[in-house]
């Protein structure tokens, strides 16, 4: 339990003035009564550095005062169940070692350093420090063990976590110092007060809400109890008048509560013990590896979320673990999930920046922004390498082109070329299609490559359409269309290198250009374009001869010319 120097106690008519370092009187009478009591112990979470006495002598000349002799007698008394605070090299005043004959029981002092984690949370109360050639100082938690006549902890001992139920200073009853003076010692023998100090060790340290607080565990359970109102306590002589929380909104609490909290997990076997390193382990590679996957195939938001679930179960955990007297803090393993996701997530992209720039540099001069876009922002890349797959050609021949370019400066010509050659483009482009290449005063075309495009042969037959309506002027356009399996890729050799389509769905096209003018049409599609289209788009013209293919080969025209008698449509 906690004996507190709260504001209301420090307040009081007894005390109201006093410094605290007139307090002697006052300990020697509080131990006394502590003891009566029954306490098992006193641990003094005060650093006495220098007596009253000692401080009167020499800063204002003053002797013959005598304020600490009640005190020093009373550590005597009672130097077997007594401990005192030193901090680092600070230690008491020589006259109250004295009085506790600390060169003779050396660990009657105990250190009341505490050290949060990386977040500036203490978590974790050591029990002993190491000092010196290899020896060991006990901790006001080891101390107060050894002065309650518990086996004393081994030195190197590990720190101690105390499992948090609820907020700490309304699980450790906590007592005003005024409590026990406004009770008489012949009062106190069998009162209720003294029921709750029997057998208990008793740690005495400040409450207030500028002295000596830490972050604790149990920093989210005080922010909610702050909402809640205290429950008021019920007051008189020699009853016990527990402190609600001294300040909740704070998010802190007196650090002697956790020495406090400390000795009492030890004692009852309640404190946590680390959870296995395997299962840390685990946890950090399975976290970091789930990180790293969800975040090499999925979006940033995804990412984030996934996170926040690994967040909420690591506070999920680490909030049930305690029930099983676990110690098992997840925070290195989100800490390796995160930075898993982050490396992952960086290198894709990286990758897909690269990935972009690629096929804008390979199909900026050939396809539409739009497509080169669409491609860019694609799961996949296409297959340069090459692959088959079906696709729709056009080959597009502006017919009398050269007549109208005779005589003509070389820059006009190449001027007037280019007028038609973009208008052409411009039609293939926003079809979806992809210009492959420009054959002196014709283009090549090609619909669902590079990238996939649904319904290819109708886009394709509408875009030929449309480029067979640019003819006029004295220039006729002919055109040539079929469907069919090719592969795609890029050929070429190491220094130049293109991306094309080869195969019999080519040489079609190509063939049915060249024949199209004597068909009289501007127009001659293939039959796998042909029965890839509607019914009525087309209608067939006539079964020939195509170079570099076996057997008669049936041709479709939109529409068909007058005059012909076609053949029944087959297939």
């Amino acid at each position: 339990m906690v004996l507190a120097m709260d504001a209301g106690s420090l307040a009081s008519t007894e005390l109201r003035g006093t410094p605290r370092l007139m307090f002697g009187p006052i300990w020697a009478q509080t131990l006394d009564s502590l003891f009566a009591a029954g306490a098992r112990a006193v641990v003094f979470d005060i650093v006495f550095a220098i007596s009253a006495d000692d401080w009167l002598r020499r800063r204002r000349g003053v002797t013959g005062v005598d304020l600490d002799r009640g005190f020093l007698e009373a550590l005597s008394r009672h130097r077997e169940r007594v401990v005192l605070a030193r901090a680092g090299a600070i230690l008491p005043d020589l006259s109250y070692r004295l009085a506790l004959a600390v060169d003779e029981a050396p660990r009657r002092l105990g250190l009341a350093e505490l050290s949060g984690d990386a977040d500036g949370v203490v978590r974790r109360v050591p029990v002993a420090f190491a000092a010196s050639r290899g020896a060991w100082l006990p901790s006001l938690a080891g101390a107060a063990l050894t002065a309650a006549g518990h086996e004393p902890a081994p030195a190197p001992a590990a720190p101690v976590t105390p499992r948090i139920d609820g907020p700490l200073e309304r699980s450790i009853p906590t007592l005003p110092l005024g409590a026990l003076r406004d009770c008489q010692p012949e009062a106190l023998a069998g009162s209720p007060l003294a029921g709750l100090i029997r057998d208990r060790i008793v740690f005495i340290g400040s409450t207030l809400p500028a002295e000596d607080r830490r972050v604790a565990g149990d920093r989210w359970m005080l922010r909610a109890a702050a909402l809640q109102p205290a429950a008021a306590q019920a007051g008189g002589p020699c009853l016990p008048r527990l402190l609600p929380a001294s300040s909740p909104g704070s998010g802190t609490i007196p650090a002697v509560h956790l020495h406090a909290a400390a000795t009492a997990a030890i004692i009852d076997g309640t404190a946590l013990r680390p959870a296995p390193w395997w299962a840390r382990a685990g946890f950090a590679i399975l976290a970091a590896a789930a990180a790293a996957l969800v975040a090499a195939r999925r979006g940033p938001a995804t990412v984030l979320a996934a996170l926040a679930g690994l967040c909420a179960l690591a506070v999920a955990v680490a909030a049930v673990a305690p029930l099983a007297l676990l110690d098992w803090p997840l925070s290195g393993g989100v800490a390796m999930a995160m930075v898993a996701a982050g490396v992952v997530f960086s290198w894709r992209t990286l990758l897909v920046e690269r990935r972009e720039r690629h096929v804008r540099r390979v199909f900026g001069h050939f396809l539409s922004p739009a497509r080169v876009a669409a491609l860019a922002d694609a799961d996949a890349m296409p297959d340069l390498g090459g692959e088959t797959r079906e696709v729709t050609v056009m080959f597009a021949d502006i017919s009398g082109f050269t007549g109208r370019v005779e005589g003509l400066p070389p820059d006009r010509a190449v001027a007037l070329a280019n007028h038609w050659l973009g208008r052409i483009a411009q039609l293939v482009d926003a079809s979806g299609g992809y210009v492959d290449k420009y054959i002196g005063d014709a283009v090549m075309a090609l619909w669902n490559a590079p990238g996939p495009l649904a319904d290819h042969p109708a886009r394709a037959f509408e875009a030929a359409l449309a480029v067979s309506r640019l003819a006029g002027d004295g220039v006729a356009i002919r055109i040539g269309l079929e469907t069919g399996p090719a592969v795609v890729g890029h050929v070429g050799s190491e220094r130049r290198i293109d991306y094309t389509a080869l195969g019999d769905v080519v040489n079609v096209a190509s063939r049915l250009q060249g024949l199209a003018a004597r068909y009289g049409v501007a127009l001659l599609v293939g039959p796998g374009c042909a029965a890839a289209l509607p019914p009525g788009h087309v209608v067939a013209i006539d079964r020939t001869r195509l170079a570099g293919r076996v057997g008669e080969t049936v041709i479709w025209s939109a529409p068909a010319p007058d005059g012909l008698n076609p053949p029944e449509r087959t297939g």
